[in-house]
């Protein structure tokens, strides 16, 4: 998966969830741009900054990724995406 497939799979997620990149930045606690610099592949923001924002939106950015432990209970794949709190107990509505 590229940085700018990830972008476009982070953008679906969020506006399926109905969510705005203003929720997804307050989320994910960054910048109010960040989201949506993260959805267009700009920049080169680190890999914790990509976690945070594709939690905020709900996916796990190796999802669908054929990654060696991906057979592994716990690892990769559908079935094992770890949420990632920021500790906000603030709750969008979808």
């Amino acid at each position: 998966m590229t940085f700018r497939e990830l972008g476009q799979l982070i953008r679906a997620a969020r506006i399926a969830r109905g969510m705005t990149q203003e929720d997804a930045s307050w989320i994910a606690g960054v910048g109010k741009n960040t989201p949506g610099r993260v959805e267009r592949a700009e920049g080169n923001p680190g890999i914790l900054t990509v976690l945070a924002v594709a939690g905020a939106v709900g996916i796990h950015p190796l999802s669908g990724v054929d990654t060696p432990a991906s057979g592994v209970e716990g690892f990769g794949g559908q079935e094992s995406q770890p949420e990632i709190h920021n500790g906000s107990s603030r709750q969008v509505h979808r």
